[in-house]
């Protein structure tokens, strides 16, 4: 089953909206001119599309940076070991 992202569905959302201000603008019912309201709700689809894409896009490039800079400097950032609870939880005794 496909998903449908925030950003298409504002996008969509901001669409009919505003297919239904212009019909406000114009003093008509909101519900009028139909085809206004799948055309820019389509439109709005596709540039929510186009800005996840460009998103994700940019968040990709990002860790592809920062991975590359933490390979080539791994004296910065040493292998931590990793923790174990009974370091991390203080010691608890129950009052009674």
């Amino acid at each position: 089953m496909p998903t449908v992202s925030l950003g298409e569905a504002v996008g969509c959302l901001a669409g009919i909206g505003g297919a239904c201000l212009l019909n406000l603008t114009a003093r008509k019912p909101l519900h009028t001119g139909i085809y206004k309201h799948a055309l820019l709700g389509a439109a709005g689809f596709y540039l929510g599309t186009a800005i996840d894409t460009w998103n994700n896009k940019k968040r990709q490039e990002k860790l592809l940076i920062l991975e590359d800079y933490v390979r080539q400097h791994p004296e910065d950032f040493p292998e931590l070991e990793p923790k174990k609870y009974r370091d991390v939880l203080t010691p608890w005794s129950p009052v009674r």
